[in-house]
C-alpha cells in the first residue's frame, strides 16, 4: 500500500513539474521548504531527548554527591569503615554520572 502511494505521488509531481505554464514552481518551492520544515522539526526533537537525557544524569550525579555528603557526616561522627566505604563508592558513582553526563552533553550540543 506504502509503495503504490509512493508511486502515485511520484506520478502526481512528475505531472505538476511539466507545467510548462510555470503554476508548478511556487508549489515545488512550499515543497522545498516543507522538507526542510521537516528536518528542522526533527533535529529540535533530537535536541530535546538528548537534553533531557543529559538532565536525567546530571540528577543522578546530583543524588550521588548528596547522598556522600550524607555518609560523610557519618564518617566524622565516628561510622567506621562501612561508612567511610559506602561513601567513597557514592563519590566513585558520581564520577562516573559526570563523566556520561559530559557526553551526553557533548551530544545535546
Amino acid at each position: 500500500m506504502k509503495h503504490e502511494y509512493q508511486e502515485l505521488l511520484a506520478e502526481k509531481e512528475a505531472v505538476i513539474l511539466s507545467d510548462e505554464g510555470g503554476r508548478a514552481r511556487p508549489l515545488l518551492e512550499l515543497s522545498v521548504e516543507l522538507g526542510e520544515l521537516k528536518a528542522n522539526q526533527k533535529e529540535l526533537t533530537e535536541a530535546i531527548e538528548a537534553g533531557k537525557h543529559a538532565l536525567k544524569l546530571l540528577q543522578k550525579v546530583r543524588d550521588s554527591l548528596s547522598s556522600a555528603q550524607g555518609w560523610s557526616i557519618w564518617d566524622m561522627l565516628g561510622g567506621g569503615l562501612i561508612a567511610t566505604a559506602v561513601k567513597h563508592s557514592r563519590i566513585d558513582d558520581a564520577r562516573k554520572h559526570v563523566h556520561d553526563a559530559q557526553q551526553a552533553l557533548h551530544r545535546f550540543a
